[in-house]
């Protein structure tokens, strides 16, 4: 009897080798996609701008297929994660949007979704510092003279990489606003998706908190009127993920658009000036992430400023509102104090 436990023991073994060769060996069509994914690597370094469009379109629809193999798509992620970053951090530190950055960030939105605890990892080293970046040059992204021309040339930029990247909506503004949808916006709903993306992601949850005092301070001026609509809707999504993270600091954020005056400016200032004294933990928190996004960057009289131009706008007043309203907040102690002011 050993020898048949012994055989049978050999078999199972062998049968558990080819498993795991099985679930590392790409498939024949995985084949062609990884080789795929090289030349679409090789063409992100060129200098024209629609062979760049192209290849993060291929790049985007290759990581989609590899899904399927886990195993095959995290060795793939890895190898081109450089490659991806060196154009997220050349579109971070260029004065104005490209065509290009708009895929590039839904490029990054796919793998938060696709990689979960791998690419968490990579969010505080890799995407953060260029978000932040991207975050702080939002309000120099309005839509000026040069936005209608810097829309069609994006446009064209896309038809002739052949249509296959999508921005989820039209070039058209909402109904009665008169807004096209410009490069700049386009970049910005492309920006506020990609943080939701991770700001909804468990396994990013970690390092996404710490920034959620920062990232709301700068998301809630897209709520204004003057901005597409699709721009508030991204907002808004953001706002209320970021909710869910850290209920303290997100409400301090918008709470101030809808309390009465005297409260208002009082929270609206301690959150600008020291957003992490809000939070009931915040003494022993120290994190890196958050030292990298100072909010109180803003003097108090500049904050108040701010803030009263914001509370003019009835559109950003009544989204506030709504998002305040709504039943997202996650658990803390301050929005829990203010909660029962809005109903004045």
């Amino acid at each position: 009897f050993g020898d048949v436990r012994g055989a049978s023991g050999r078999g199972e073994d062998a049968a558990d080798d080819e498993d795991e060769e099985s679930a590392t060996k790409p498939t024949a069509e995985n084949s062609v996609v990884l080789r795929l994914l090289e030349r679409a690597a090789y063409f992100l370094a060129f200098a024209d701008l629609r062979v760049q469009v192209m290849a993060l379109s291929t790049m985007n629809q290759s990581f989609q297929t590899l899904a399927s193999q886990e195993r095959v798509l995290l060795p793939a992620v890895h190898k081109h994660w450089d490659a991806i970053t060196a154009r997220l951090r050349a579109e971070a530190g260029s004065g104005a949007p490209s065509a290009l950055l708009p895929p590039l960030l839904e490029l990054l939105s796919a793998l938060c979704v696709l990689c979960g605890d791998f690419l968490s990892f990579k969010f505080r080293e890799d995407v953060w510092p260029c978000a932040w970046a991207l975050l702080l040059r939002l309000e120099r992204w309005d839509d000026s003279e040069r936005a209608a021309a810097s829309s069609r040339e994006s446009l064209l930029f896309l038809e002739q990489a052949g249509g296959g990247v999508s921005h989820g909506c039209s070039t058209q503004g909402a109904a009665g606003e008169g807004l096209a949808f410009t490069r700049d916006n386009k970049a910005k709903a492309a920006l506020l998706r990609m943080l939701t993306a991770f700001a909804s992601s468990p396994a990013s949850a970690r390092y996404m908190t710490s920034v959620v005092p920062s990232v709301a301070g700068r998301v809630v001026p897209l709520l204004r009127g003057r901005e597409h609509a699709t721009v508030r809707e991204t907002a808004g999504g953001l706002l209320q993920a970021l909710l869910r993270l850290d209920g303290d600091s997100a409400w301090a954020a918008l709470a101030p658009l809808v309390l009465e005056r005297d409260r208002a400016e009082e929270l609206w200032v301690a959150a600008v000036m020291d957003p992490r004294a809000l939070h009931q933990t915040a003494h022993l928190v120290q994190d890196a992430l958050q030292a990298q996004a100072p909010s109180s960057m803003l003097g108090a009289q500049a904050a108040l400023r701010l803030l009263r131009r914001l509370r003019a706008d009835s559109v950003l007043v009544a989204e506030a509102r709504r998002l305040l309203e709504g039943e997202v907040v996650g658990a803390g102690g301050v929005h829990e104090y203010h909660r029962h002011l809005l109903a004045g």
